[in-house]
């Protein structure tokens, strides 16, 4: 198939954009009477509910502005008042099925709160505070006993656990 009938099939995608097309003549890289090539574009936008996640993590996250994580840092104190927060907020037990008071997400809704977390001024103080009781009970949720879970993950999901 010739480039030309590459670039005819490829603009008839309806994502697709037009580039100029450079090609490499003798080991020098010359543009070639411009050929127009298209590629499709990849949509980086987040989908509504990982978007709703990020928010709602920016706004509790913002409450706490750098004169708090000194504070906390300098008196080596854990971040007590926003780890409350985030779980009251019920962020403890994202992970955590719904069975055991959870929101029973997955990792990339977990991910993208402590993303939100870490960009925030408590940076990767914050997003500490928080990623153990998150991430830490995945052994538990996947390969716990009954017993194991019933004991854990609510209190974990509530946020007591930590």
């Amino acid at each position: 198939m010739k480039l030309s009938q590459i670039s005819a099939v490829a603009a008839a995608h309806p994502k697709a954009i037009p580039i100029t097309r450079a090609c490499r003549t003798g080991g020098i890289f010359a543009p070639r009477h411009a050929v127009a090539c298209y590629l499709r574009t990849m949509d980086f936008r987040l989908p509504d509910d990982l978007a709703d996640i990020r928010d709602n993590a920016a706004r509790l996250a913002a409450a706490y502005d750098d004169d708090y994580w000194l504070e906390r840092d300098e008196k080596k104190e854990f971040p007590w008042d926003f780890y409350n927060d985030f779980a009251e907020a019920g962020w403890m037990g994202i992970v955590v099925p719904e069975a055991y008071g959870g929101a029973g997400l997955g990792i990339v809704e977990a991910s993208t709160l402590l993303r939100e977390v870490a960009g925030s001024a408590g940076a990767m103080n914050a997003a500490s505070s928080l990623h153990l009781s998150i991430f830490g009970m995945g052994p538990v949720i996947h390969h716990g006993s009954e017993e194991m879970k019933r004991r854990y993950l609510p209190a974990t999901a509530s946020g007591e656990l930590h």
